[in-house]
């Protein structure tokens, strides 16, 4: 019974990972589509997102990574970072002049090694499309770590930092401390026997089913409003 908890526990972590790196890559690529909408392959471009959230989600489970993130500033910096990068490309106009240059820079690289390798090389060919959109989507994950990079420098300098409480329940974050629960006492709130320390999962994983899908549909609404308010000034809609 409790593997079967565990397994189920496993496959909700994945679709809420994969659902949250899906919406945070397609945001992201929509100024790079609507600026090569009419000169690339689409499917080639939609393949390189889902790649993309795929490779994405399967990091932010990782443990290495986790664990990566629970040092001074990292993981509050790193929320930052890409909601800095969502805003951005919900502001469209804003968003299309970010992917201009990573997007010229991916197709010159593209373009270069095919004459290297003596391909003719069209831009709107399938596989050309797919090497141009993930080496665009690395150029930009690059910038993405090295805004991050920067928010985290000046509060790993400045700051004082404190640890995150090591009494929450280890698989839900739940404060044991303010219940005064005997060591090995199962969590009031989501049952389980981890007992105290900081918590292994992260806030996505920690709340409820819906909650999680109220905060997925409250941000897929904010940012398709902001999509479509700043398309229509800029001229695109």
């Amino acid at each position: 019974m409790d593997n079967s908890r565990d397994q189920l526990s496993g496959c909700d972590m994945i679709v809420r990972h994969v659902i949250l790196w899906s919406f945070i890559c397609g945001i992201s690529a929509v100024p790079s589509f609507l600026w090569g909408l009419e000169d690339f392959s689409v499917s080639a471009m939609l393949l390189g997102v889902i790649i993309f959230a795929a490779a994405l989600s399967l990091i932010s489970m990782s443990g290495r990574f986790r664990n990566f993130l629970e040092r001074p500033f990292l993981r509050r910096t790193f929320r930052a970072g890409f909601v800095m990068r969502l805003l951005t490309s919900a502001i469209v106009p804003l968003g299309v002049m970010v992917d201009l240059w990573p997007g010229l820079l991916a197709t010159n690289v593209v373009q270069t090694a095919y004459q290297v390798i003596g391909i003719q090389f069209e831009e709107s060919g399938f596989l050309a499309t797919l090497l141009i959109t993930l080496l665009q989507g690395f150029n930009l994950n690059v910038l993405v770590l090295v805004v991050i990079f920067l928010l985290w420098l000046p509060q790993r300098l400045f700051l004082t930092w404190q640890p995150p409480s090591q009494s929450q329940c280890k698989s839900c974050g739940y404060e044991l401390q303010t219940d005064h629960l005997p060591p090995g006492h199962r969590c009031p709130e989501c049952g389980s026997d981890k007992g105290a320390g900081r918590a292994d999962s992260s806030f996505i994983d920690r709340i409820s089913a819906g909650r999680f899908a109220f905060l997925m549909t409250a941000m897929v609404i904010g940012v398709a409003v902001l999509q479509l308010t700043s398309s229509v000034f800029a001229g695109y809609i």
